[in-house]
């Protein structure tokens, strides 16, 4: 198991490491030179008298690198350039390869991962003498420039901080409000090996844990990350208790079925419903001019917390879920019947000349049947899908459902299967998608932007 009984664990490569060095060192979080004039003591030997007066000058050449070597610790390499001014303006340039040895600060209170270089040591300093100056000197200078990295570099740096690579960031569909962070544990940090850093995570109170059992399963990526099922279960037990989702949703609107009518109104006649006899009067000179039908609805949806299950191929299962439905509909018709009155009366057409007829229409519309009912929906054979959103959230998302539902209305069932369909797509539509893990790799690294390219992402059952 590669959460080791932890609910998260982080693999770090130094790459990445080293790319948090180089944001800090681009961004001026690391100083990249000192210029100091230096005063030898007034006895000096003979030979370190034409430098008893010089300018030195250290430069960074580029951002540092780590290397992973060490059992506790990170040791550092630095590339310098020390530059040597001496009286009459000799200049003597020399480049520099340092290494010092730094412990990475897990702290288990403010949750957080640092390099404080202010606290590395220095293990190896060593000029490149390519002008055969005196050992003395370079012996001197080693030390010289040696302490100015020391107290001018080192510990003027900036901490590098990689709680963003493990610490978990808000979860959606909260408020920024502190009761709605998900409470979160760094509870162990090691050098695995001479590449990768493992940090480990909980959640949300959990304690458990085994850092024996923590391996390296990067692959040679610069992050990697496992969380367990049972983590995934805490993190939506959190969100769920404490989203800004309302869990209801109501959409009401009306729904014609001109394709239909004709089915429709036999139908409904069939069942005394509807007549056009009743509306026409059974006067032959009324005719219907046209005949429309639609249903007005309000649809009120109150979901309660599913249960989830993870399958092989990136699927969920999500089990029994109620869904509590209140449903208003309610079957309208609208008919315009046509009245045509000869008034001539009784006396002969060739008596009354021209057109003796005038015709008027109206229009009938009523609610022939309604539906006002609440019910619990048992909602079975529910898929999804687990994927990686753009925040870095391990996300679920609703595809595929099944429901029964039980609806007593003597309605067609062009319009019953209509409901039925509009349910279930509300359903499937307005469940959002549910967040199983906090951003598992944050959006930015020492002020800059990191652009994650996920090269897998699976779950295993």
């Amino acid at each position: 198991m590669k959460t080791a009984n932890f609910d998260f664990v982080a693999g770090i490569h130094e790459n990445l490491v080293n790319k948090a060095f180089a944001s800090a060192y681009y961004f001026g979080l690391i100083p990249n030179s000192i210029k100091k004039n230096l005063s030898f003591a007034d006895k000096v030997p003979d030979e370190l008298k034409p430098f008893a007066g010089v300018g030195l000058s250290v430069r960074l050449k580029e951002p540092p690198t780590v290397d992973l070597v060490l059992i506790t610790k990170i040791r550092v390499l630095v590339n310098f350039e020390v530059v040597l001014k001496a009286l009459g303006g000799v200049r003597f340039e020399f480049d520099v390869k340092a290494s010092a040895e730094v412990e990475p600060e897990l702290n288990l209170v403010a949750n957080t991962l640092l390099i404080d270089l202010s606290k590395a040591m220095l293990t190896r300093f060593l000029l490149n003498d390519k002008y055969n100056l005196p050992a003395k000197l370079i012996k001197q200078l080693n030390k010289i420039a040696a302490a100015a990295v020391q107290t001018d570099i080192f510990d003027k740096a900036e901490k590098i901080d990689l709680s963003g690579l493990i610490k978990p960031q808000d979860l959606p569909l909260t408020d920024d409000l502190p009761q709605n962070k998900l409470p979160v544990a760094l509870r162990n940090l090691a050098l695995l090996n001479n590449k990768v850093i493992s940090a480990a995570v909980n959640f949300d109170g959990y304690t458990g844990g085994n850092p024996a059992a923590i391996s390296d399963f990067n692959n040679g990526h610069d992050f990697a990350a496992a969380i367990s099922e049972d983590a995934m279960h805490r993190v939506f037990n959190f969100w769920w208790d404490h989203t800004n989702w309302s869990k209801s949703y109501t959409l009401e609107g009306t729904k014609d079925f001109p394709d239909a009518v004709e089915d429709i109104a036999k139908v409904l006649s069939n069942i005394g419903l509807f007549s056009l006899e009743v509306l026409t009067l059974g006067v032959v000179n009324n005719e219907v001019k046209s005949m429309d039908f639609w249903l007005k609805y309000k649809v009120d949806i109150y979901f309660s917390k599913p249960s989830f299950d993870l399958k092989p191929n990136n699927e969920l299962m999500v089990g029994l879920m109620d869904v509590h439905v209140d449903v208003y509909a309610a079957l309208c018709s609208r008919v315009v019947i046509e009245t045509t009155i000869d008034r001539s009366g009784w006396f002969p057409d060739w008596l009354t000349p021209g057109d003796d007829t005038s015709t008027t229409s109206k229009t009938y519309e009523s609610e022939l049947t309604a539906l006002n009912t609440d019910l619990t929906v048992k909602v079975e054979n529910v898929t999804g899908k687990v994927y990686l959103d753009d925040d870095h959230h391990i996300m679920g998302k609703l595809t595929d459902l099944n429901l029964t539902i039980d609806l007593h209305w003597g309605v067609p069932e062009v319009i019953l299967n209509f409901l039925l369909d509009f349910v279930e797509k509300m359903i499937v539509r307005f469940v959002p998608p549910i967040p199983l893990s906090p951003s598992i790799i944050a959006k930015k690294l020492m002020g800059l932007t990191l652009e994650a390219d996920i090269i897998e992402f699976t779950v295993d059952d």
